[in-house]
């Protein structure tokens, strides 16, 4: 299936003709089916109404509406290639510098005609002009008559590129004037006319061939819908309020929606999750790295121990080579020493031995306790406290020889 559109126009007095039209890939397009409505005793907005549900126009029909609008004007300009809303500034000061206007009392809208032209330098752009009075009265009637559509223009405005090249000769819309291509072809211009052709173009357009002249306003409306250039146009091409425009897949649309938002929820949960897990494994390395270093501590400080006590042992065996009794001595020594000690420093002098001895508190009388054994007695003993740290002990020791009785 291909296409459909439905176009409704009027002429100058206000009858409103419409078809529905169809377009497969073929260039020309079918009419489906076509009314008029043209009594006097309805009212344009009545008119507009029965002719849009005569058409039973679906949602997903392109709606577009044109026809002679008061206080219009349609004129072409060649314009610098400029955004949108830049394009806009630039026509509302030429028109208000040509005409005898503000900008609030106009409306202007327009199509780049060479819009989707990625070679052109400079933007051909088609202007419509109406008095803001005029077109509030069109956009009342339009309101009124409950229709939805996409566009409403005058149908110069749609002359190309169904008809590209060739004169637009409508005499139910503009009965004086044609609009017709300049001797460049590169722009289009409104000029009296007697609008006789031999061949009339908007025939052509339709398969068969369209018989019934009143039907041609309708027609290149029709056929303009069908083009690429209907879409990008929108926008620019008039300003309509929101309840007049068709709400077209609105269940798609809400479910796009939905889709989206779940997608950045899931998004959002996926990133919290693996920021989480990461952030998790992070303060696993790091206590693992905080076991590690307390683990080496552990092995250097033993290590240093170790060292320590291998150097008094290398004292203790360098001084004490072939005296047995004074290993004796230090094995029953280190028996009598209270575990909160430990010997540092030893040197033997002879029978005499003085050693270094670190005390955590000094809460023992060293001093009774070695007087108390069988082998040595003590001969000199000194204490140095610090401030901060254990209590430095000096004692020099006197082997007994035999024993005391």
């Amino acid at each position: 299936m291909g296409r459909k559109s439905v176009a409704i126009a009027w002429d100058i007095n206000f009858n409103v003709y419409t078809l529905k039209a169809e377009k497969k890939d073929a260039d020309k397009i079918t009419i489906l089916k076509k009314a008029a409505f043209t009594s006097a005793e309805n009212a344009f907005a009545e008119k507009l109404s029965r002719a849009y549900h005569t058409m039973n126009a679906k949602k997903c029909d392109a709606v577009i509406l044109g026809g002679p609008i008061p206080g219009s004007a349609c004129v072409e300009m060649i314009m610098p290639k400029l955004p949108s809303q830049e394009l806009v500034k630039a026509l509302e000061y030429e028109f208000t510098r040509q005409l005898p206007y503000s900008t609030e009392d106009l409306r202007l809208f327009f199509r780049n005609i060479n819009r989707l032209d990625k070679n052109a330098t400079n933007s051909r752009v088609r202007v419509l002009s109406i008095q803001a009075k005029d077109w509030e009265n069109l956009l009342g009637d339009i309101t009124a008559s409950g229709i939805k559509l996409d566009t409403v223009t005058h149908p110069f405005m749609a002359a190309d590129p169904v008809l590209t090249g060739q004169s637009l000769c409508l005499n139910d819309v503009e009965p004086d004037y044609c609009f017709i291509p300049t001797a460049n072809q590169e722009m289009r211009e409104v000029t009296t006319s007697n609008n006789k052709t031999e061949n009339d173009p908007v025939a052509e357009l339709t398969e068969p061939k369209l018989s019934e002249p009143e039907y041609r306003t309708a027609t290149v409306l029709a056929a303009y819908s069908f083009t690429p250039e209907f879409r990008a146009d929108q926008k620019t091409l008039c300003n309509l309020p929101g309840m007049v425009i068709p709400q077209r897949y609105r269940i798609l649309k809400r479910c796009a929606l939905l889709l989206s938002i779940l997608l950045a929820v899931a998004l959002v949960t996926a990133g919290v999750r693996a920021w989480s897990g990461d952030m998790h494994r992070i303060n696993q390395i790091k206590a693992e790295n905080a076991r590690a270093t307390k683990l080496l501590e552990s092995i250097k400080n033993k290590t240093l121990n170790k060292r320590e006590l291998a150097k008094v042992v290398r004292q203790i065996n360098g001084s004490l080579e072939d005296k047995a009794d004074i290993l004796y001595t230090l094995s029953h020594l280190s028996q009598l020493i209270p575990t909160d000690m430990w010997v540092t420093n030893m040197n033997c002098n002879g029978s005499s031995i003085t050693m270094t001895i670190m005390a955590g508190e000094d809460n023992s009388n060293l001093a009774s306790i070695l007087n108390n054994s069988n082998y040595f007695v003590v001969k000199n003993l000194r204490k140095m406290r610090r401030r901060m740290g254990p209590v430095t002990i000096r004692v020099t020791l006197e082997p007994v020889a035999g024993g005391k009785k």
